[in-house]
């Protein structure tokens, strides 16, 4: 996906589904016992359909594990659900609010300001046309409609507010002491047929995965472009051959402009004398065009140009001007004046003030850019389809790819087919499936090239593999003697922190080393773990101290608490808002779950449970 999504999340979270907008969807229905059986078809939500085409763009075009496809689907069924809302509510993303949100989105802009041909280069290399990420981007910013509904209609009273930060704000005086499970050790002993029951009763974990070595290559498309360059003589001669088009596209415009506002909710009677307003300017222009930026200063509600004589910064096309008010300024001659232009913000009168066309050194670095990028497409292409042919033309050695793409041939330790080397690239679900194929793992073959991640093409080999197989009870007869022991021992710590624990309460006076006593609270629990403090906050403190105990949330040991009341202090401002905060993101959360429930009965989702099934 793109590299900007990251910086610009809730801008273009179409992108990588909902889970952008911070919402964590819980529970699922994907398995019904009834659902749609075309072939290709995942779901219906409402009657619209979701395909395998559609879970492909959702991914990215990568295939994933059949572990992972529920999860996809159920985002995708949770973006039409909420699509389909939309549509009943007739909520629309207008041009305006796409130009608008576009224009922030970091990565198309270029010395701070927005570059339509970066937003298409960007675009290109990502495999999207305009028409594609726009169309997207409606549908988030639709969604983001009907989510926002859930936001609004949240209320926290002051008094649940108060109580709140009275629980966060509680202290405790906590000192600890852990019984450790090691001295247990010794007393315990693990007989042979228990460690034979434990082998028999857990068989499956004790089984080797399927694993295979690996050597391998990798083409990478960046290695490539650091050779292609673009001379002066050939970005000139694309200047000359299309200086037209790069006119129309780089030229910038100065104009001023009147504007006479009118409210979208503006009665007709309103909305007429706002343009005879606007028609009666115009002609007091067409009879003295000088006074233009004095009755702009008078007269526009535009307040961020009017005190400038209407006048406003330079732009080419695209500029972020709505399409009305940048059809009228582009049919205008330098000194010419609009008639009255009509957009969504009201009436206005347009002034052409100037046209600079840029030369061929202002356009060089983009010129440069954009042919560079074209050759580096062109050229990694090409060489990906030759990479790939040599692979499967010469399968027996990786060495003809080296020595011809003058790679280097690198290995890898032991791979298993669930993944887990840590390298993203070895991990990818595409080529892992590749390398344990039939063609590798017993013909000995190449893998076939598997991009896998964009601008990266890998083809593997085995050096090694070994199938799936039983490990012996020789081979994991420590590991689980250790296991039972330690179980053993566990179970001996836990009765005798229960004792401890009992004769504390009871006021007897016990030999324990207690750590220094720390203030906890829940805002600020000083280390321990969520059970620890839940625990702590439950001791009873007629006397004090109290006194509780629980296993270590480690899984080994038992630690004893003992619990005094402390003085509880105020809580810095800025963390007040910041709960404040939270708990409204909670109950937006628990709003949006529950309207999602909602709309599950409003627009039944049917599964194809064939196509959602694991392989085997």
């Amino acid at each position: 996906m793109f590299d900007f999504v990251s910086k610009n999340r809730s801008v273009v979270v179409v992108a990588l589904g909902l889970a952008g907008l911070g919402i964590v969807f819980t529970g699922s229905e994907m398995f019904a016992n009834n659902g749609p059986s075309e072939q290709g078809l995942l779901a219906e939500v409402g009657g619209k359909k979701i395909t395998e085409r559609d879970l492909a763009l959702a991914i990215g075009q990568r295939n994933v594990p059949d572990s992972v496809k529920p999860q996809v689907i159920e985002e995708l069924v949770q973006k039409q659900l909420l699509l389909n809302e939309a549509d009943r509510l007739n909520l629309r993303a207008v041009d305006i609010q796409l130009r608008q949100t576009i224009l922030t989105i970091d990565a198309f802009k270029k010395d701070g300001k927005f570059d339509p041909a970066l937003y298409k280069q960007v675009l290109s290399q990502q495999g999207k046309t305009v028409d594609q990420f726009e169309r997207e981007l409606r549908d988030q910013l639709r969604i983001r409609s009907v989510v926002a509904g859930s936001a609004e209609g949240n209320f926290v009273s002051k008094l649940a507010m108060e109580r709140l930060l009275e629980r966060m704000a509680d202290q405790r005086e906590v000192a600890m002491v852990a019984i450790e499970v090691e001295p247990f050790l010794a007393q315990v002993k693990v007989e042979e047929d228990e460690i034979k029951k434990f082998y028999a009763a857990n068989a499956a974990s004790f089984k080797q995965p399927e694993r295979i070595k690996l050597e391998y290559v990798v083409l990478s498309r960046e290695e490539l472009a650091k050779a292609i360059t673009i001379d002066d003589a050939k970005a000139r001669k694309y200047f000359e051959d299309n200086r037209a088009t790069l006119a129309d596209n780089q030229e910038q415009r100065t104009a001023r402009h009147i504007l006479i506002k009118v409210e979208p909710q503006a009665s007709a009677a309103d909305k007429a004398a706002a343009k005879q307003k606007a028609e009666q300017l115009l002609a007091e222009l067409q009879k003295d065009p000088a006074k233009f930026a004095e009755l702009a200063k008078q007269h526009s509600q535009d307040p961020g140009s009017a005190v400038q004589g209407g006048l406003l910064p330079a732009v080419g096309r695209n500029g972020g001007f709505v399409k009305p008010f940048e059809d009228a300024l582009f049919k205008l001659n330098k000194g010419e004046t609009s008639a009255v232009v009509e957009t969504q913000f009201g009436y206005h009168i347009i002034r052409l003030e100037d046209v600079q066309q840029k030369t061929f050194e202002d356009l060089k670095p983009q010129i440069v850019n954009q042919l560079q990028q074209q050759a580096i497409t062109q050229s990694w292409n090409d060489t990906k389809d030759k990479f790939a042919e040599l692979a499967y033309q010469q399968p027996t050695s990786i060495k003809p790819l080296a020595d011809q793409f003058k790679l280097t041939v690198r290995q890898t330790e032991w791979v298993r087919r669930d993944g887990g080397s840590g390298d993203p690239m070895l991990d990818d679900p595409q080529l892992l499936e590749a390398i344990f194929s039939e063609e590798v793992t017993k013909k000995q073959q190449n893998s076939e090239a598997i991009e896998v991640r964009p601008g990266f093409v890998l083809v593997a080999r085995a050096a090694a593999y070994e199938p799936a197989q039983q490990q012996a009870l020789d081979t994991v007869r420590a590991d689980i003697t250790a296991k039972l022991k330690a179980q053993k021992a566990q179970e001996l710590v836990l009765a005798e922190g229960k004792k401890q624990l009992e004769a504390l309460r009871k006021g007897e006076t016990l030999n324990l080393q207690w750590q220094a006593a720390r203030p906890v609270s829940r805002l600020n629990p000083a280390g321990l773990a969520e059970k620890a403090v839940d625990a702590v906050f439950a001791v009873p403190l007629k006397e004090a101290p109290g006194y509780t105990g629980l296993a270590n949330p480690s899984g080994s040991g038992f630690i004893l608490y003992k619990v005094s009341k402390t003085a509880n202090q105020p809580l810095d401002p800025a963390i007040k808002q910041g709960l404040a905060d939270s708990m409204r993101q909670v109950l937006t959360q628990q709003e949006i779950e529950a309207n999602l429930k909602a709309l599950r009965e409003r627009y039944p989702v049917l599964m194809n449970i064939k196509a959602n099934q694991e392989k085997p």
